[in-house]
């Protein structure tokens, strides 16, 4: 989605490096983007001419040239976006004692340009990364609560009228989202803390049984303004 050909290589090799490819995609260069007749010259033409014949026929096997020179406008990117989200999710939870579902800083910079180039809501990228840290802390993944904090802190925002991204909308489907993750966050902080020997031994890791409680009093909150009572919180 650019005209500029080491702009587009830089964003190839950014979305690689966040979502841990196993190989490495290559943008076609000039030489590689050939035509079926170009092609059948160079195959006579020694080692250079197979070495781009590899190329060539890599790009197109992969789809690769397809994707690249797409229009972007044709694309739904909400879509996309949730999909590479999860992807770098996965990925940076192959190490996930030490990250605790947080995104290192070159994923923060891949998410962060998908947003801005494609035009990517705010709060649907949170309900988003919302989902996916949910239902990994449902399988056991043990994910940090203070950050599920930060993205429903900034879901309910949002959605009660707030405007923390300077956007002042929120769809139907944004609303609706909102409300069943809401539900399934309570269910689950409930849980947790109910049986917080298992969910915390020794309390580690350190803090996030108090966070965990710092989140059930936001999720019961029936705006952004008013404290949950604490015999509520209690019961």
């Amino acid at each position: 989605a650019s005209e500029e050909e080491s702009d587009r290589m830089m964003w190839v090799q950014a979305m690689y490096r966040a979502t841990g490819q196993s190989h490495k995609p290559v943008p076609p260069t000039q030489v590689q983007k050939l035509s079926n007749g170009q092609l059948s010259r160079i195959q006579g033409g020694g080692l250079d001419g197979h070495i781009s014949l590899f190329y060539a026929d890599r790009a197109r096997k992969h789809g690769m040239d397809e994707f690249i020179q797409a229009d972007p406008c044709k694309f739904d990117h909400q879509d996309l976006f949730e999909m590479v989200q999860r992807l770098t999710l996965d990925h940076r939870l192959n190490d996930s004692y030490s990250c605790l579902g947080w995104f290192s800083p070159g994923q923060v910079f891949v998410l962060d340009e998908y947003c801005a180039r494609y035009g990517v809501r705010g709060c649907h990228r949170h309900l988003c990364y919302l989902n996916d840290l949910l239902g990994r802390a449902e399988n056991g993944t043990m994910i940090d609560p203070t950050l599920m904090h930060y993205s429903f802190a900034f879901c309910a925002s949002h959605v009660h009228g707030n405007r923390p991204d300077g956007i002042g909308t929120v769809t139907n489907d944004e609303r609706d989202i909102f409300e069943d993750i809401k539900e399934r966050l309570r269910c689950f902080l409930e849980n947790q803390i109910s049986n917080f020997r298992y969910c915390f031994p020794f309390g580690r890791p350190e803090g996030a049984l108090k966070a965990t409680l710092s989140l059930l009093e936001r999720v019961m909150m029936k705006d952004i303004a008013t404290p949950v009572p604490p015999d509520e919180v209690r019961g």
